[in-house]
Order: C-alpha cells, then structure tokens, then sequence
C-alpha cells in the first residue's frame, strides 16, 4: 500500500515536471522533441548509450519511481516506512545541495 502510493506520488510529480519542461500535456504530439533538456528512464543499458547519440545535449535523470523500487527491494519490510519518509524528506529538497545536505543529515540519524 505504501509503494503505491509513493509511486503514484512520484509518476504525479514527474509528470508535472515533464509537462513543465516540453511545455505539452502528456500524449501531446503537437510539439516536437527539439531542445530536448531531460531524459527520465529506469537506466536501462541500451537507453543510456543511445541517449548521448541522439540527444547529446540531454540530460539523463534516472526514474525516481525505479530508484526507490530499487531501495525497497532490499529494505527490511519494517522499515520501509521509515526509508520511505526518509527519502520524501531528501527529495523534496529545491536543490541538489540542500538534497545533498539533507542525504548526510539522514544518514547521521539512521542509528538514533
């Protein structure tokens, strides 16, 4: 019940995202794919060596959504609560400093 909801959280949060930065609504096929700034995949091999060649001016952003499927598939079910309050607190974070900062801060109070 949790990874639903923090997956359905994030699919939402990354869907505003996408919107924001093609300036199109999903499935929109109005607007084409020039100035591409952000790819978002599940770091798939064949994904990551095309991305370069085709958009070499894109970034890459692994999929937040598989990253913390990733981290739950290895999280003793009793805390996955905690892990995933822990990584909403790091994530919401505005800047990859402030992320950063908070990440080191999390990691302090793991054994309290």
């Amino acid at each position: 019940m949790v990874r639903g909801s923090v997956e359905e959280t994030l699919n939402e949060l990354l869907e505003a995202e996408a919107e924001k930065l093609t300036q199109a609504a999903r499935y929109e096929r109005s607007r084409g794919l020039d100035g591409v700034k952000l790819i978002v995949g599940d770091k798939c091999l064949g994904m990551l060596e095309v991305v370069g060649k085709v958009f070499p001016e894109a970034k890459y952003q692994r999929c937040t959504v598989h990253f913390y499927r990733n981290v739950f598939s290895v999280t003793p079910r009793s805390k996955v609560k905690l892990v995933a309050k822990m990584l909403k607190a790091i994530h919401a974070q505005e800047s990859k400093k402030a992320s950063q900062e908070k990440a080191k801060a999390v990691m302090l109070n793991c054994g309290k």
